[in-house]
Protein backbone atom coordinates (compact mmCIF):
# COMPACT_ATOMS: atom_id res chain seq x y z
CA UNK A 1 0.00 0.00 0.00
CA UNK A 2 2.89 2.22 0.77
CA UNK A 3 4.23 2.59 -2.74
CA UNK A 4 0.70 3.50 -3.93
CA UNK A 5 -0.33 5.62 -1.46
CA UNK A 6 3.04 7.55 -2.48
CA UNK A 7 2.70 7.61 -5.69
CA UNK A 8 -0.71 9.21 -5.46
CA UNK A 9 1.07 12.07 -3.19
CA UNK A 10 3.87 12.29 -5.51
CA UNK A 11 6.35 11.55 -2.76
CA UNK A 12 9.59 9.32 -3.93
CA UNK A 13 9.40 6.23 -2.27
CA UNK A 14 11.94 3.01 -2.25
CA UNK A 15 9.95 0.35 -0.86
CA UNK A 16 12.18 -1.84 1.48
CA UNK A 17 14.18 -4.84 0.69
CA UNK A 18 12.40 -8.54 1.28
CA UNK A 19 12.75 -10.25 4.11
CA UNK A 20 14.26 -13.75 3.00
CA UNK A 21 15.67 -15.32 6.35
CA UNK A 22 14.91 -15.89 9.57
CA UNK A 23 17.29 -13.96 11.15
CA UNK A 24 16.45 -10.94 9.21
CA UNK A 25 12.68 -11.15 9.66
CA UNK A 26 13.14 -11.80 13.11
CA UNK A 27 15.30 -8.49 13.14
CA UNK A 28 12.03 -6.52 11.94
CA UNK A 29 9.38 -7.82 13.95
CA UNK A 30 11.30 -7.20 17.59
CA UNK A 31 13.27 -4.62 16.45
CA UNK A 32 16.34 -5.98 17.75
CA UNK A 33 19.18 -7.49 15.74
CA UNK A 34 18.78 -11.32 15.51
CA UNK A 35 21.66 -13.22 13.68
CA UNK A 36 21.41 -15.73 11.24
CA UNK A 37 23.49 -18.30 13.59
CA UNK A 38 21.52 -17.41 16.45
CA UNK A 39 17.56 -17.55 15.04
CA UNK A 40 15.92 -19.86 16.30
CA UNK A 41 14.64 -22.84 14.19
CA UNK A 42 10.96 -23.80 13.67
CA UNK A 43 11.05 -26.77 16.11
CA UNK A 44 12.39 -24.48 18.53
CA UNK A 45 9.88 -21.74 17.88
CA UNK A 46 7.41 -24.53 18.65
CA UNK A 47 9.02 -25.82 21.36
CA UNK A 48 8.94 -22.59 23.42
CA UNK A 49 5.66 -22.58 22.68
CA UNK A 50 4.93 -25.64 24.74
CA UNK A 51 7.37 -25.08 27.45
CA UNK A 52 5.70 -21.43 27.86
CA UNK A 53 2.50 -21.66 27.20
CA UNK A 54 1.09 -17.98 27.85
CA UNK A 55 3.32 -17.27 24.81
CA UNK A 56 0.61 -18.35 23.21
CA UNK A 57 -2.12 -16.25 24.83
CA UNK A 58 -1.94 -13.17 21.84
CA UNK A 59 -2.66 -15.63 19.27
CA UNK A 60 -5.23 -17.74 20.83
CA UNK A 61 -7.09 -14.35 21.65
CA UNK A 62 -6.59 -13.29 18.30
CA UNK A 63 -8.26 -16.43 16.97
CA UNK A 64 -11.33 -16.23 19.97
CA UNK A 65 -11.79 -12.49 18.38
CA UNK A 66 -12.28 -14.15 14.64
CA UNK A 67 -14.21 -16.37 15.24
CA UNK A 68 -17.07 -14.85 17.25
CA UNK A 69 -16.40 -12.40 14.56
CA UNK A 70 -17.20 -14.34 11.72
CA UNK A 71 -20.48 -15.98 13.55
CA UNK A 72 -21.75 -12.51 13.91
CA UNK A 73 -20.89 -11.50 10.23
CA UNK A 74 -22.59 -14.67 9.25
CA UNK A 75 -26.19 -13.40 11.16
CA UNK A 76 -25.46 -10.16 9.75
CA UNK A 77 -25.28 -11.72 5.89
CA UNK A 78 -28.22 -14.01 6.48
CA UNK A 79 -30.63 -11.46 8.05
CA UNK A 80 -29.19 -9.02 4.84
CA UNK A 81 -28.56 -6.59 7.64
CA UNK A 82 -25.08 -6.04 6.19
CA UNK A 83 -25.45 -3.92 2.95
CA UNK A 84 -22.78 -3.09 0.82
CA UNK A 85 -22.15 0.11 2.09
CA UNK A 86 -21.84 -1.13 5.43
CA UNK A 87 -19.15 -2.96 3.51
CA UNK A 88 -17.53 -0.44 1.70
CA UNK A 89 -17.72 1.77 4.81
CA UNK A 90 -15.56 -1.31 6.68
CA UNK A 91 -12.86 -1.10 4.21
CA UNK A 92 -12.34 2.24 4.04
CA UNK A 93 -11.94 2.07 7.93
CA UNK A 94 -9.54 -0.71 7.45
CA UNK A 95 -7.65 0.91 4.38
CA UNK A 96 -7.56 4.28 6.76
CA UNK A 97 -6.00 2.27 9.65
CA UNK A 98 -3.13 0.66 7.53
CA UNK A 99 -2.48 3.04 5.19
CA UNK A 100 0.70 5.19 5.70
CA UNK A 101 0.10 8.57 8.43
CA UNK A 102 3.60 10.31 7.48
CA UNK A 103 5.98 10.78 4.26
CA UNK A 104 9.34 8.43 4.51
CA UNK A 105 10.85 12.10 5.96
CA UNK A 106 8.32 12.35 8.36
CA UNK A 107 6.25 14.51 7.44
CA UNK A 108 2.43 14.44 8.57
CA UNK A 109 0.22 13.66 5.98
CA UNK A 110 -3.03 15.99 6.06
CA UNK A 111 -6.76 14.58 6.25
CA UNK A 112 -7.79 15.29 3.06
CA UNK A 113 -4.78 14.09 1.12
CA UNK A 114 -5.72 10.64 2.55
CA UNK A 115 -9.61 10.75 2.11
CA UNK A 116 -8.97 11.90 -1.57
CA UNK A 117 -6.42 8.53 -1.65
CA UNK A 118 -9.15 6.63 -0.53
CA UNK A 119 -12.05 7.99 -2.64
CA UNK A 120 -10.03 6.06 -5.11
CA UNK A 121 -8.90 2.56 -3.75
CA UNK A 122 -10.79 -0.34 -2.22
CA UNK A 123 -9.98 -3.45 -1.01
CA UNK A 124 -9.51 -5.18 -4.45
CA UNK A 125 -6.07 -2.76 -5.12
CA UNK A 126 -3.97 -4.49 -2.79
CA UNK A 127 -2.74 -8.29 -3.14
CA UNK A 128 -3.31 -9.35 0.19
CA UNK A 129 -6.57 -7.45 0.89
CA UNK A 130 -8.02 -8.24 -2.04
CA UNK A 131 -7.03 -12.04 -1.49
CA UNK A 132 -8.98 -11.54 1.77
CA UNK A 133 -11.74 -10.05 0.80
CA UNK A 134 -12.40 -12.99 -1.63
CA UNK A 135 -12.19 -14.84 0.88
CA UNK A 136 -14.35 -13.47 3.68
CA UNK A 137 -17.00 -13.17 0.82
CA UNK A 138 -17.05 -16.58 0.74
CA UNK A 139 -17.04 -17.54 4.12
CA UNK A 140 -19.13 -14.64 5.54
CA UNK A 141 -21.72 -16.84 3.21
CA UNK A 142 -21.72 -19.58 5.85
CA UNK A 143 -19.14 -21.74 3.84
CA UNK A 144 -15.71 -22.37 5.13
CA UNK A 145 -14.72 -23.42 8.47
CA UNK A 146 -13.90 -21.84 11.87
CA UNK A 147 -11.76 -24.01 13.48
CA UNK A 148 -8.46 -23.45 15.01
CA UNK A 149 -6.49 -24.94 12.04
CA UNK A 150 -8.45 -23.17 9.44
CA UNK A 151 -8.00 -20.13 10.52
CA UNK A 152 -4.50 -20.42 11.06
CA UNK A 153 -3.76 -21.78 7.75
CA UNK A 154 -6.09 -19.25 6.18
CA UNK A 155 -3.74 -16.73 7.35
CA UNK A 156 -1.07 -18.16 6.23
CA UNK A 157 -2.53 -18.33 2.78
CA UNK A 158 -3.59 -15.17 2.56
CA UNK A 159 0.03 -13.77 3.60
CA UNK A 160 1.27 -16.19 1.36
CA UNK A 161 -0.32 -16.16 -1.76
CA UNK A 162 0.52 -12.77 -3.41
CA UNK A 163 4.06 -13.11 -2.64
CA UNK A 164 5.81 -16.57 -2.99
CA UNK A 165 6.04 -18.51 -6.14
CA UNK A 166 5.60 -22.09 -4.51
CA UNK A 167 3.25 -23.31 -1.44
CA UNK A 168 3.89 -26.86 -0.41
CA UNK A 169 0.75 -28.07 1.71
CA UNK A 170 -1.21 -31.47 2.13
CA UNK A 171 -3.91 -29.43 4.07
CA UNK A 172 -7.61 -29.68 1.95
CA UNK A 173 -8.67 -26.58 3.21
CA UNK A 174 -5.55 -24.94 0.81
CA UNK A 175 -7.23 -26.56 -1.98
CA UNK A 176 -10.49 -25.37 -1.24
CA UNK A 177 -9.68 -21.65 -0.99
CA UNK A 178 -7.27 -21.64 -3.77
CA UNK A 179 -9.87 -20.98 -6.48
CA UNK A 180 -11.87 -18.35 -4.78
CA UNK A 181 -8.23 -16.95 -3.91
CA UNK A 182 -7.43 -16.92 -7.54
CA UNK A 183 -10.71 -15.14 -8.71
CA UNK A 184 -8.37 -11.82 -7.90
CA UNK A 185 -5.56 -11.23 -10.08
CA UNK A 186 -2.85 -11.66 -7.35
CA UNK A 187 -3.00 -15.13 -6.80
CA UNK A 188 0.65 -15.37 -7.86
CA UNK A 189 1.88 -18.64 -5.89
CA UNK A 190 1.46 -22.73 -7.05
CA UNK A 191 0.21 -24.68 -4.95
CA UNK A 192 1.36 -28.38 -4.49
CA UNK A 193 1.10 -31.19 -2.11
CA UNK A 194 4.31 -32.86 -0.44
CA UNK A 195 4.62 -35.69 -2.57
CA UNK A 196 4.68 -33.90 -6.08
CA UNK A 197 7.11 -31.60 -3.93
CA UNK A 198 9.31 -34.53 -3.26
CA UNK A 199 9.15 -36.05 -6.47
CA UNK A 200 10.27 -32.64 -8.62
CA UNK A 201 12.83 -31.40 -6.39
CA UNK A 202 14.33 -34.10 -3.68
CA UNK A 203 14.59 -37.01 -5.42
Amino acid sequence: MESEFFAFVHVPFTPPSPLLTRGALLSAMNRVQVGEDTAPSSREFVEEWIKKPELMSPVISSYQKNALAMAHLREAMASRKLTEDHKRQGDRELISRIMPSKTPNGITVGAETRSKFLDTVGFRDFPTLAIEAEIAEYEWAGEGRTDWNSMVDRFHLISALPYTDLIVSDDQYFYTLLPIAQRTRFAKAHVIKSAEFCRNFLV
